[in-house]
């Protein structure tokens, strides 16, 4: 299969030449390459596929991958505030030992589970968490220019006295995750902030979108093979 930085690429073949020194007409024309991308289903995976590998797409489709971004968010957060409900809930109905035991364990992983809170306390009034807005364009942004692994120098491998081995630092990817000062910065919030509370929701939408685009990227692979 063809890899997707490849194929979005040769939809402006004036400007990048895969098939150059092949002779003939290139196996996969422009419109052949956007029929197959019009074959991923459409969604976050797709936008972040486009975004990703095709940045003159950038200027039509990072707006709506932002908001797309911020729906899933939302409702992975009022999923663990129902969580958060149905134990309380569950508590106050439990109607023997046993029922009790079951709810107050249910009420200790959703509260484990429970992220910041959307709105804040400010001078006795409620306002939206300022973070929550940072946190989408925070991490479109990793993933869009993601870390460089120190390592490899982006490789995806090393030297050693056998020769080149793969880098262990970075997994082979050639990239490592921005670091936790460089994260809370981006929300607005101290380092320390960062990593008791918002590292867990910072890196459930990084894992969202990675594999939101690794699912596009093979749908994308499969229509054009």
């Amino acid at each position: 299969m063809t890899h997707p930085a490849y194929l979005l690429a040769r939809l402006h073949p004036k400007n990048v030449r895969f098939d150059i020194g092949s002779g003939g007409l290139p196996e996969l024309t422009s419109s052949d390459i956007a029929g197959a991308l019009g074959m991923v289903p459409r969604g976050l995976g797709r936008d972040l596929l486009c975004l990703y590998w095709w940045p003159d797409s950038r200027w039509s489709l990072q707006h709506h991958a932002l908001n797309a971004m911020n729906a899933e968010l939302m409702a992975e957060y009022r999923r663990r505030e129902n969580a958060m409900l149905d134990a309380t809930l569950a508590i106050a109905i439990s109607s023997d030992r046993f029922a009790l035991r079951r709810a107050q364990g249910m009420y200790a992983s959703a509260h484990e589970n429970r992220w910041p809170s959307v709105d804040e306390v400010q001078n006795e009034i409620r306002l939206p968490n300022p973070a929550y807005a940072r946190l989408a364009p925070a991490v479109l942004a990793e993933i869009l220019s993601p870390r460089q692994c120190p390592d490899c120098e982006g490789r995806k491998e090393v030297a050693s006295r056998t020769g080149p081995k793969p880098c262990g630092r970075c997994q082979e990817q050639g990239v490592i995750p921005s670091k936790n000062v460089d994260r809370a910065g981006a929300l607005g919030i101290k380092e320390d902030a960062y990593r008791k509370t918002w590292h867990y929701v910072y890196t459930w939408l990084m894992d969202h979108c990675a594999d939101g685009l690794a699912a596009a990227s093979r749908a994308l692979e499969r229509a054009a093979a």
